[in-house]
């Protein structure tokens, strides 16, 4: 950003007329869960058995905190602290790149607190069960929850990498990776021992640790004499499988009610997917992406079956139903939404869709409930079974309500927005100041033109070193021209706008009238491209905030990075 390197800035006006927030389309909105408190990257949100007044938040770098006064006075403390405890133990630090770190938390169904402490965990009390080789930071699943049978589950994705690059995925016979696994950590009368593995670890020479778990005697995969085609040496299948061939499981969820367990995976070039998990399914990953061909379609075996999703959804524009990366979900037992009952809300963290996915006879149809931030991961309220939503960019637990009362429209007409005293000319109205960026982005070949506007008197902190700090009702505008033979603005095609809300941002955008005389709002799901338009869709609300997020600052141009 040019010419505003000073510690503040004041406007003394608002001219724009702009709704403080977007009106929902479908009745629902997200609320503050936990008034005042914020966390660094949360990643799992959970509860201990037959507790309401206590929830326990997962941040990545490596610690647990637990809120306790809850729902009405949550205060937060740390629970425990992983970095720290692997520091006091000689055991090295803890890695936190991609998606590293620690990811999951689980309350054993018979879990009881210490009577001298109940919110500090007891680090000497650490039992190591599995202890695996990460070929490289990402693809790693992370999620681990109790059945209703009382057993462990825990997902692993492939190890990463493109298109399975490690062949983890389609072998259960080599690693933990790329499937769900069920363990029997009570070490229950009649289950099996494990079956033994090595690594080229000299720290764990095998992942399996002794006296950790057992394989329940019901595992699918315990009797196989064949994956894939392939024939297997009972010696060496990992019998901890329930099932298998996911890319990247990252969040899965047993309904509270059936125990029914349902996955989100991410996908790799093209598909999300949700899948009703049972006892053996395979996916097909790196075969299948979802229910089409995948990486290694050519060498899909003859005669081999697997599960296809119950619903999946595409990589694209589609502002409604797609995204690019699944964060999972949770059935809905909220006593707040009944009409949600037996609904799997998930969502997606790069589009910050969230979706009620419901059963009608064999076919599940999905029903966009709001956008929320960077979907990171989902809870349940043990209070009332409220669904609770992890923001990881903005540090916030969210809760899915009905929306409030409803929110003005956006105007129909850039004239109509206050913006520009003369729209024919693209004349500011007073306090909408221009500014520049020192680093133009690509814009589809479009010559970009900038605006901004503070409310009232308003200002903006400065920060010498990352984003910025900016009020509610903060409003940037960026206007797209075709540019001339000599790179001057010349038809104009958009006029966009980002707004700063309490929460968060949106974003909306005006297309050009053909005879220029004035812009007309782009519909929530956005315009695809037309005849005239060169290739260049008008952006949807969700797509503007694929990029527009908190841990980006929001307006991408104003900061010093």
């Amino acid at each position: 950003l040019s010419a505003l390197l000073i510690s503040t800035l004041t406007l003394g006006a608002d001219p724009l007329k702009l709704p403080p927030g977007l009106p929902s389309t479908s009745g629902y909105a997200l609320e503050d869960a936990l008034p005042g408190l914020t966390f660094t990257q949360p990643l799992a949100i959970a509860s201990a058995p037959g507790e309401k007044d206590r929830l326990f938040i997962v941040e990545k770098g490596g610690q647990i905190q637990v809120i306790t006064g809850y729902p009405a006075k949550p205060v937060k403390s740390v629970f425990l602290d992983v970095r720290k405890m692997l520091a006091d133990k000689g055991k090295g630090s803890l890695g936190t790149e991609g998606e590293w770190g620690v990811l999951g938390l689980a309350f054993h169904p018979r879990f009881t607190v210490s009577k001298s402490n109940p919110n500090e965990a007891d680090p000497a009390s650490e039992l190591l069960m599995l202890a695996q080789l990460d070929p490289a930071a990402y693809h790693n699943g992370g999620d681990l929850h109790f059945g209703k049978d009382g057993y462990l589950y825990y997902s692993m994705g492939d190890g990463g990498g493109h298109y399975d690059t490690y062949d983890n995925a389609r072998r259960i016979d080599k690693d933990f990776f790329a499937a769900i696994y069920r363990l029997d950590v009570d070490l229950k009368p009649g289950n099996l021992s494990p079956n033994p593995h090595s690594q080229a670890s000299t720290t764990f020479p095998s992942a399996v640790q002794p006296n950790g778990y057992k394989i329940p005697a019901d595992n699918p995969f315990n009797l196989a004499t064949s994956h894939n085609g392939k024939p297997l040496d009972p010696a060496k299948i990992r019998t901890e499988v329930f099932a298998c061939g996911f890319r990247n499981p990252w969040r899965f969820s047993f309904d509270p009610l059936r125990g029914d367990l349902f996955l989100g995976v991410v996908g790799e070039d093209r598909w999300e997917q949700v899948y009703l998990v049972k006892s053996g399914t395979n996916g097909g990953w790196s075969y299948l992406e979802g229910s089409h061909d995948g990486p290694r379609i050519k060498d899909k075996p003859a005669g081999v079956t697997f599960t296809k999703p119950i619903y999946e959804y595409p990589h694209g524009n589609d502002t409604i139903f797609s995204g690019n990366s699944i964060s999972g979900g949770v059935i809905s037992r909220s006593r707040t939404l009944d009409e949600l009952d037996g609904t799997y809300v998930f969502g997606d963290y790069i589009s910050h869709c969230i979706w009620a996915l419901r059963k009608s006879g064999e076919t599940w149809t999905p029903q966009l409930l709001v956008r929320g931030g960077a979907v990171s991961a989902f809870g349940a309220d043990p209070v009332n079974g409220d669904t609770l939503i992890a923001d990881i960019d903005r540090g916030r637990i969210q809760r899915l309500v009905r929306a409030p009362k409803r929110q003005p429209a956006p105007p129909k007409l850039l004239s109509e927005t206050g913006a520009f005293s003369d729209v024919a000319k693209l004349t500011p109205a007073p306090g909408v100041l221009p500014y520049a960026v020192n680093h133009e982005a690509w814009n589809g070949g479009a010559v970009a033109r900038r605006w901004f506007s503070l409310p009232g008197k308003e200002k903006i902190a400065f920060n010498e070193t990352n984003n910025w700090t900016f009020p509610t009702g903060t409003v940037w505008i960026q206007q797209l021209d075709e540019p001339t033979s000599n790179g001057k603005p010349g038809k104009r095609l958009e006029t966009r706008f980002l707004v700063k809300t309490e929460a968060a941002v949106y974003g909306i955008t005006y297309k050009w009238l053909p005879d220029q005389s004035d812009a007309e709002l782009v519909p929530e799901e956005g315009i695809p491209a037309g005849p005239d338009d060169k290739g260049r869709p008008s952006p949807g609300r969700a797509e503007c905030l694929m990029c527009h997020t908190a841990i980006a600052g929001y307006s991408l141009s104003m900061n010093t990075w």
